[in-house]
C-alpha cells in the first residue's frame, strides 16, 4: 500500500507513524495561527471579527501589555494527544493564564538638618515582583477516571502553578529588592 498503513506488515511501527503525524500537525496548528494573524480583512466586517477572537484565542486571551494572559497549551503542542491516544500517562495541560507581572515598589528619603540650611538626605527604596501563572492539566481528571468516578476531589488535582516562561525556562516566582543611597554632592 504505496503511502498507506498495512498493520499486518512485521516492519509496521505505531510509534514511527505517531511521530510523522505528529510532525505534520505541528507544523499545520503553526501554520494555521500565521495565517490568522496575517488575514487582511474588512474592519467593518464579520470577518475581522472573526480574526480578531481568532488571534486574541491563539495569542493569549487577557493579557496585558504583551504579558500574559490565558494560553491552550494544547493548542501550541497538539502532538500531546497522541500521548493520549497511545495510552500513555503523562499529563497535558489544558489551559493556563499567566498573571502580568505584578511590581510593587517603595521609595522613602529624609532630611536630618545638622546646622542651620546644612543637614543630610537619605534615601532608600524596597520592592517586590511577582511572577506567576496558574494551569489545568488531565492529572485531576485522569485519576478521576481511575476512581470509577466515585472521587470528584480529584479532579482539583489538576490544578498547578507554573513559573516557566512560554520557553520552558524557570524564572524567579517572588523577586525581593531594596537599597539605599545618599545624594552626591553637585
Amino acid at each position: 500500500m504505496p503511502g498507506g498503513v498495512n498493520l499486518w506488515d512485521k516492519g509496521f511501527k505505531l510509534g514511527d507513524k505517531a511521530d510523522d503525524l505528529i510532525g505534520n500537525v505541528s507544523g499545520q496548528i503553526g501554520d494555521l495561527r500565521d495565517n490568522i494573524a496575517s488575514a487582511t480583512v474588512d474592519a467593518d466586517s464579520a470577518n475581522a471579527h472573526a480574526k480578531e477572537a481568532l488571534t486574541s484565542m491563539f495569542g493569549g486571551k487577557g493579557a496585558h501589555n504583551g504579558e500574559g494572559g490565558f494560553s491552550f497549551p494544547i493548542f501550541d503542542h497538539p502532538e500531546q494527544i497522541f500521548n493520549l491516544l497511545l495510552g500513555k500517562s503523562t499529563d497535558i495541560a489544558l489551559i493556563e493564564y499567566r498573571l502580568p507581572t505584578l511590581d510593587f515598589e517603595f521609595e522613602y528619603s529624609q532630611f536630618f538638618p545638622i546646622f542651620g540650611p546644612l543637614g543630610v538626605s537619605i534615601f532608600g527604596t524596597v520592592g517586590l515582583t511577582i511572577d506567576l501563572g496558574f494551569g489545568y492539566d488531565t492529572r485531576g481528571i485522569r485519576e478521576f477516571i481511575d476512581s470509577s468516578a466515585t472521587h470528584p476531589e480529584l479532579l482539583i488535582d489538576g490544578f498547578y502553578l507554573t513559573d516557566l516562561d512560554t520557553s520552558g525556562n524557570d524564572i524567579p516566582e517572588l523577586t525581593f529588592f531594596g537599597g539605599d543611597r545618599a545624594p552626591r554632592p553637585s
